[in-house]
């Protein structure tokens, strides 16, 4: 026989529910328990002489958990928007870009090995990618399906095009070109329309856009000094985050946009050139390094 009491105490569960939404009332839930949100994982590229993998680490430098151990050389990891999947390149004769599952399994490569293709980067609804490719012999942006089909080019003789991004509603890239006068930040939509070019002056690379959408963060070196700088989509208003001189690299948003995660040669310098990894408060603030292995340790990318 059902209690009273019990009766009454599910019917205003399903009364919460129906009113809040379920995601609510899990939130409520988890701080009642006194629980947290899962902070998610940093990917990472760490390498010595003899080896070069994907790693995964929790954004405090813990639970490092190795995903390849083939040891070929890599780069450039992305997460797919549902986290479940990673993208990255896979460097010999020519690079190309590989899939698997974030557990590490389900290995596949979506490139034809033909010609260099890199800096993989998911399209917000998880159905394309966008990357870097000399396939015409000049390196420039295209867009792909998932699964490596329906290849397009978006952009055609603007300099030699890298480090493609996508804006969070799926409507525009930012990636970084080098031009005949310098390099420079440039925004085209997703169907290779409106090509344009961000106000700013010196070398910039690695673009990297907010969760938000409303700024893009990158590396910037002007007048003998650069670092991390956060600028806002029509590069007006431009933000140092780490404009200390010091040689960082790769920046990445945390999901809430709260924190951003680089590399950096800070404390071992061009002559050892052995990269760690830190994270910092997207106003600059709290510092901290999270890595503290052998080789080098670079292009993080936080988990969505």
């Amino acid at each position: 026989m059902i209690r009273v009491g019990t009766l009454l105490l599910a019917t205003s569960l399903a009364i919460i529910v129906l009113v809040l939404g379920a995601s609510t009332v899990l939130a409520i839930v988890l701080l009642s328990r006194g629980g947290q949100a899962d902070p998610g994982w940093i990917a990472f590229i760490s390498e010595d002489e003899s080896a070069s993998d994907i790693y995964l680490m929790r954004p405090d430098g813990s639970e490092i958990r190795q995903l390849t151990k083939d040891g070929q050389p890599k780069g450039s990891p992305d997460w797919s928007p549902d986290g479940k999947r990673v993208a990255f390149t896979v460097r010999g004769e020519h690079e190309d870009i590989w899939v698997m599952n974030s557990d590490g399994t389900g290995l596949k490569r979506i490139t034809n090995g033909l010609v260099h293709t890199s800096q993989p980067a998911w399209s917000p609804d998880g159905a394309f990618v966008a990357f870097s490719s000399d396939r015409t012999g000049n390196s420039e942006i295209y867009v792909m399906r998932s699964d490596g089909s329906s290849v397009r080019r978006l952009t055609a003789n603007q300099g030699e095009a890298y480090f493609p991004d996508w804006s969070p509603d799926g409507k525009t890239i930012v990636f970084y070109a080098w031009l005949s006068d310098g390099r420079s930040l440039m925004l085209v939509n997703a169907d290779g329309t409106n090509l344009r070019r961000l106000p700013l002056r010196g070398d910039v690379c690695c673009p990297a856009w907010s969760p938000n959408g409303s700024r893009i963060a990158f590396l910037y070196a002007r007048e003998g000094s650069g670092g991390i700088y956060v600028a806002d989509t029509d590069g007006a208003i431009l933000t140092p985050i780490t404009n200390d001189g010091e040689d960082d690299n790769g920046p990445s948003w945390s999901s809430d946009g709260r924190r951003i995660v680089f590399a950096s040669l800070r404390d071992s310098g061009y002559e050892e050139a052995d990269y760690e990894i830190y994270v910092v408060n997207e106003n600059g603030t709290n510092l901290t390094r999270i890595t503290n292995r052998d080789g080098r340790n670079y292009a993080p990318k936080w988990s969505p």
